[in-house]
């Protein structure tokens, strides 16, 4: 016999209607989360480039390729995957056409399950990024008391 996940038996709960609701939910955090990015971008190349050591612009360049591969690639393409996932979805209640319901909540559980991977990822590059902020901050700062 064939093992359900606890998810996969919650979203057999959920009505088409609550799995586009959540999709959408999605949608604004994906946005959300490329303000945030843009937001790292801008506070790391202005604001830290100036008070850093050799090794920490080394640390400071990998910081930098996390988040342009979150946002470049990964954000984007979780962002994709939504979208068709919604369009499926969108078809369906406004327009009727035929929807296969298993089908498309397996999708939403794939899709579910990419955005808790990508979230709890996210998570610890943005940690990273603010120890590395903080701690360069704390230099700035003794720097500033020495001068």
């Amino acid at each position: 016999m064939k093992s359900i996940s606890l998810k996969k038996r919650l979203l057999d709960q959920f009505t088409i209607q609550e799995l586009h609701e959540e999709s959408k939910i999605w949608l604004s955090t994906i946005a959300f989360w490329k303000d945030e990015v843009k937001f790292m971008h801008h506070l790391i190349n202005e604001n830290f480039v100036y008070f850093l050591s050799i090794d920490e612009k080394g640390s400071l360049n990998a910081l930098l390729k996390k988040i342009t591969e979150i946002e470049k690639n990964k954000l984007d393409t979780l962002k994709t995957k939504v979208i068709h996932h919604e369009k499926t979805l969108s078809n369906y209640l406004q327009y009727g056409k035929e929807l296969d319901e298993e089908k498309f909540k397996n999708d939403h559980e794939n899709i579910s399950k990419e955005f808790d991977f990508f979230q709890n990822n996210y998570r610890l590059v943005k940690s990273e990024i603010f120890r590395f902020a903080e701690n360069v901050l704390k230099k700035k700062d003794i720097k500033q008391i020495l001068s």
